[in-house]
């Protein structure tokens, strides 16, 4: 299994980051579906089946001590910053919840020699073809803060198409 941990905003809240794309003139591009629009708190990659219950438990623990928080959109980018983007993204402020969150995921999943870069809280938007050259024009972000009060684990398949997210459990913010 290929697999990810992250955070899902409510459906109003997709609905308001997803509409940042409108009336940008985009290379060719595949929007997020609504049901997959994201914001991947760590990347786990494959793992073992039978390593899952374990796995699982670490995260129950991780996400227990950590309250429920305000996530706010903040602005939109194109990325990565160096190179060619292929994405436009809206990135969020990084509450210390959400830093201590990942902090915590990361110190009990080490063991699994999970890949660590630096931390950009986003919402991917939408995917270009291909890298390409592109400056995003500014661009106001209409979206509220909202409350995170869960984590969700992810199967990610990946096609043709794209990647197909598939939950495997959610975990309860704050309930240790």
């Amino acid at each position: 299994m290929r697999l990810f941990l992250a955070l899902y905003p409510p459906l109003a809240s997709a609905h308001a980051l997803r509409s940042a794309l409108d009336g940008l003139e985009l290379p060719p591009h595949r929007a997020t579906t609504l049901d997959q629009l994201h914001l991947t708190v760590l990347f786990l990659g494959d793992v073992a089946a039978r390593e899952l219950p374990a796995l699982q438990e670490s995260v129950e623990r991780a996400a227990a001590a950590v309250e429920p928080f305000e996530l706010a959109p903040q602005h939109l980018a194109a990325l990565p910053d160096q190179g060619l983007p292929r994405l436009v993204a809206a990135v969020t402020d990084a509450p210390k919840p959400l830093l201590e969150l990942r902090r915590r995921l990361v110190a009990r999943l080490a063991a699994n020699k999970v890949k660590t870069s630096e931390f950009l809280p986003h919402f991917t938007l939408c995917r270009f073809g291909a890298p390409v050259k592109y400056e995003l024009p500014p661009h106001t972000l209409r979206c509220a803060p909202f409350r995170v009060e869960s984590l969700s684990l992810q199967d990610s398949v990946l096609r043709q198409d794209g990647a197909e997210h598939r939950q495997l459990a959610r975990f309860a913010l704050g309930s240790s």
